[in-house]
């Protein structure tokens, strides 16, 4: 939902009591007696923001760093939990973080202090803004990687500052760690540009050269044939690029770079071929570049090299596909492309750089241009992605 234009997550808990007083303290663990985890993982949305604001040593310049870190983060394409990179919760614990360590300091201070810890941090070591006790009658268990194998997997543990102490950043993996790192080091550098006098704020919250980085990508798409089918398919497909990150991640002959931007647009179609009457299919892309190590991405020349994306394209789609809601006009497809055939309204949209919305939109879409392939280019095989059931009739 929408508060006043500003995206709100609505959280129910159930609560062990007659009714709620208005004094009701939040951060008292025993309010999590009886609830299960679900609740407690709800109640804890409110928990954690209290304690974080509890922590810090001066709320206002927190808030005000916090909201440059935000918007830097979306600008440069890696705010996003769900995709495995970092989400408003994890930003602001690394923010309270720096508060704490340098309390006197003003927000721009704190800004090029945060690039400059976080660059040279020793990951997996976790980030903690206070000690959390564990009260022995509650019973649920908080993030702890000398008894548990699974937390000591983590990349890069931020742990939450209210009980049950969890792991805010578990979904990061090896490609969004390495992305995050790079950024995070880049932002170092134009920090120190800026305390040197050799550059302006304004270059630290530069749109990055995403699609100059690379000549091959994976473009997904997503579809709905109304925007109440496709706000539900969106959702259900995007908590779960993840696991096509892990996959693609995982083969030896590319290194994968996700991109933490979609790119909306809508179109009218016909219903079916026999109709006239008209549908709006709501679309959604995100862009997943890809390098190749260089025997591969140098071939010999008039020598091409797949590399065979087919199997873990299919069974993404076939995960995809259990969704129990998925009906009729809601489709997934994966499609290579190449940086000539991305239209401009995309491009433009990231090298202009003032949006930091998670959604770029574009009423109508733009055929992409078509490019004959060099011979020294690396082939990616284009894999027959689109979900193949459940679907409706005619072109929409």
């Amino acid at each position: 939902m929408q508060v006043d234009g500003i995206p709100v997550d609505l959280l129910f808990v159930s609560l062990d009591l007659d009714s709620v007083p208005e004094d009701l303290d939040m951060l008292d663990d025993q309010i999590l007696r009886g609830m299960d985890e679900a609740s407690v993982r709800s109640c804890n949305g409110v928990r954690v923001t209290e304690r974080i604001l509890q922590l810090v040593p001066n709320q206002e310049r927190f808030r005000t760093t916090l909201i440059a870190v935000k918007h830097w983060a979306r600008i440069r394409g890696i705010y996003s939990n769900v995709l495995g990179f970092l989400g408003g919760v994890n930003w602001a614990i690394l923010v309270a973080r720096i508060c704490q360590f340098y309390p006197n300091s003003l927000p721009a201070s704190l800004l090029s202090r945060f690039f400059r810890i976080y660059q040279m941090w020793m990951w997996p070591n976790p980030i903690m803004l206070d000690r959390v006790d564990n009260p022995l009658n509650l019973g649920f268990s908080g993030w702890n990687p000398k008894i548990n194998v699974r937390d000591r997997l983590h990349l890069m543990p931020i742990i939450t500052p209210a009980y049950p102490a969890l792991n805010s950043s578990y979904n990061v993996m090896a490609s969004t760690l390495r992305i995050l790192k790079a950024e995070l080091g880049r932002g170092f550098d134009r920090t120190l540009e800026i305390e040197t006098k050799k550059a302006s704020w304004a270059k630290l919250f530069v749109a990055p050269v995403f699609f100059q980085r690379s000549k091959h990508f994976l473009r997904v798409q997503i579809t709905a044939n109304n925007a109440e089918d496709f706000d539900g398919w969106f959702g259900w497909v995007e908590s779960r690029l993840r696991h096509l990150f892990l996959r693609l991640e995982a083969l030896p002959d590319i290194r994968i770079h996700p991109f933490a931007r979609f790119f909306d647009f809508v179109e009218t179609k016909d219903e079916s071929p026999e109709s006239s009457s008209k549908c709006e299919v709501h679309t959604s892309w995100l862009f997943i570049g890809l390098k190749f190590p260089a025997p591969i991405a140098a071939p010999v020349t008039g020598a091409t090299h797949n590399v065979d994306l087919t199997g873990v394209i299919r069974d993404f789609a076939l995960y995809t596909d259990q969704w129990e809601g998925r009906h009729g006009g809601m489709d997934m497809q994966i499609d290579h492309v190449t940086r000539s055939q991305i239209p401009e309204w995309v491009l433009e949209s990231v090298d202009n750089g003032a949006d930091d919305s998670k959604h770029v939109r574009k009423q109508t879409a733009e055929k992409p241009s078509k490019k004959k392939k060099r011979d020294d280019e690396v082939a990616v095989v284009d894999c027959p992605t689109q979900n193949s059931t459940k679907k409706s009739k005619g072109t929409c």
